[in-house]
């Protein structure tokens, strides 16, 4: 590896970045594969009929998918960098033609959908190449009339769209806050070393997060109203960032790391004791930022099988 290789490794590594390009600097100290990129697949949910979207031209990580309401499109993350980096763009994607060039919607990364599909949320990363301001903003979904909405990262409307729940911190900690139309509240309370995203509950009820105590990381539920005793650990173990709860509310998806160091997408179900299970047919070294389609019957994710 030459010195400008080398360079461009350590600065994104130890920059602290977030959504996808956060998941892959730390799978990637034990990855030498990971330096080969990523790109975005689609399966059915168990894990047969695997395909690939072709990755943008010029990037060497596409990652952070998320399926328009109407299930007709993915906008996703994209960038000329190892790890990621101010370079991040968003682009879209027309599930009925996957093999034309995606659409370029400017610097952005972490996009998700407002519940009507006519607008995306999305992260604003430091040192990016316009100047703007970093945290949570919004633009139109052909790309228009930008606005930046709030301090954080990570951000999901919730389903009935009045409220949004963003990963930022408080008092030196990481923590859930939940923006309404004319407030800021705090969800959470417990203290976390990370803690990227959450996700709402189809039904807007809940909210699941996963957050890390050094090397141990834990999937908590809560209630979105606030109350400190809706808080629930579901499960902990080596369990990694942003979760995916199903369309039909009865499983959540997230990826685990095996005794081999690889990551691999699993689903635990909502209610009970048992534990995740891993969905089979599973390539490469990292499997993550998973989502789901509208209806069920497909997963999104990145990942670097095949490259």
């Amino acid at each position: 590896m030459n010195s400008a290789s080398a360079d461009r490794r350590f600065h994104f590594a130890i920059s602290g970045l977030i959504c996808f390009t956060t998941v892959m600097t730390a799978l990637a100290a034990s990855d030498a594969r990971a330096q080969e990129g990523a790109s975005v697949f689609t399966m059915k949910v168990d894990g047969s009929d695997v395909q690939q979207l072709p990755r943008v031209p010029g990037t060497v990580w596409n990652g952070s998918p998320s399926y328009s309401p109407d299930g007709k499109t993915i906008a996703f993350d994209g960038s000329s960098e190892v790890f990621g980096g101010a370079p991040t763009h968003i682009f879209v994607t027309s599930i009925a033609d996957p093999q034309a060039e995606p659409k370029d919607l400017g610097l952005g990364s972490c996009p998700a959908w407002s519940r009507d599909g006519k607008t995306l949320i999305f992260d604003m990363k430091s040192n990016n190449a316009a100047g703007l301001k970093t945290g949570v903003w919004t633009m139109k979904a052909d790309g228009t009339q930008r606005r930046w909405f709030c301090d954080g990262e990570r951000a999901r409307w919730s389903p009935d769209g009045s409220a949004v729940a963003v990963s930022d911190n408080y008092e030196g900690s990481p923590t859930l806050f939940l923006h309404g139309a004319k407030s800021r509240r705090r969800l959470l309370f417990d203290k976390y070393d990370r803690l990227v995203g959450a996700t709402w509950s189809p039904d807007g009820s809940k909210l699941a997060f996963i957050g890390m105590h050094n090397k141990e990381a834990e999937l908590g539920i809560l209630d979105p109203n606030g109350a400190k005793e809706s808080f629930a650990v579901r499960w902990t173990g080596n369990i990694g960032w942003q979760p995916a709860w199903s369309p039909d509310g009865k499983q959540i998806l997230l990826w685990v790391k095996d005794d081999q160091g690889a990551s691999r997408l699993n689903l635990i179900a909502v209610e009970g004791t048992e534990g995740p299970r891993e969905i089979p047919g599973q390539q490469g070294k990292f499997n993550s930022d998973a989502t789901w389609s509208p209806d069920g019957s497909r997963i999104t994710f990145a990942s670097d099988r095949g490259l």
